[in-house]
């Protein structure tokens, strides 16, 4: 739970905004390498977790790194929701020698300088992400995503380079998602179709199946048992507080 610092700091400059599509299989998506996942534009939106894949039925608006941890005692966060992270490679993408997949990508980035956030207290920290999708039948519903996560410290000079190091006490990862289910390309982001009709649960208890409308009335036995609270979910539901 602590990173340290590596012997060795790799030079690295902050490069312009990049993106790939994944369009092997059943669920298509956008690539970028400033930590987002999907497309969270209001118009022309590309693909962003689109299922079936050419439908244009997206069911993510944005999805984006948190990475927290303790810097001298004190708190600081990184997430890609705020552009803390600042690219430092194009996204590149595999579709001839790739090995762990049919469509492979790689790129980089940091939180060492970020220019569209300027108050923003830096960990310390690089990210390589790498992505994997398949065109086979059994394996074309899923996207991979690996993360490898350095400790590069921080600059301290203004070069946009790392420069000294910085430990990271109680490091924590997460990934936050922002999913609508679901919208169109021509319909509007926030609009009575794309996301307020949508109603979002955990099963902190079993009664949440009777809101789910295949569910309701159904005798499905579970009442009785522990249930687990770590799932979180969403439907598109003809939500009470918005007519649609």
């Amino acid at each position: 739970r602590t990173l340290e610092k590596p012997s060795g700091i790799q030079e690295s400059l902050v490069v312009a905004n990049d993106w790939k599509f994944h369009k092997i299989g059943n669920l298509w998506t956008r690539v970028t390498n400033f930590s987002y996942m999907g497309d969270d534009a209001y118009e022309n939106r590309t693909p962003s977790c689109d299922y079936p894949g050419g439908s244009g039925n997206s069911y993510l608006y944005r999805g984006t790194l948190w990475l927290h941890g303790f810097v001298d005692g004190v708190f600081h966060s990184t997430t890609g929701e705020d552009t803390e992270f600042a690219p430092l490679d194009s996204v590149y993408m595999d579709t001839v020698n790739s090995v762990r997949a049919d469509q492979e990508t790689y790129t980089r980035y940091y939180d060492v300088s970020a220019p569209g956030a300027s108050a923003h207290v830096p960990l310390g920290v690089e990210v390589i992400e790498r992505t994997y999708a398949w065109s086979a039948s059994y394996a074309g519903d899923f996207i991979i995503y690996e993360y490898t996560i350095k400790n590069v410290g921080i600059d301290t000079d203004g070069d946009d380079l790392p420069d000294t190091p910085q430990r990271i006490d109680d490091f924590y990862f997460g990934v936050r998602l922002d999913g609508d289910v679901s919208k169109l390309p021509t319909w509007g982001a926030e609009d009575k179709y794309s996301n307020q009709d949508d109603w979002v649960m955990c099963n902190s208890q079993w009664d949440w199946l009777e809101r789910c409308p295949q569910m309701a009335g159904y005798d499905h036995g579970l009442t009785a048992e522990d249930a687990d609270s770590s799932m979180v979910f969403m439907l598109d539901y003809d939500n009470q507080y918005y007519s649609s």
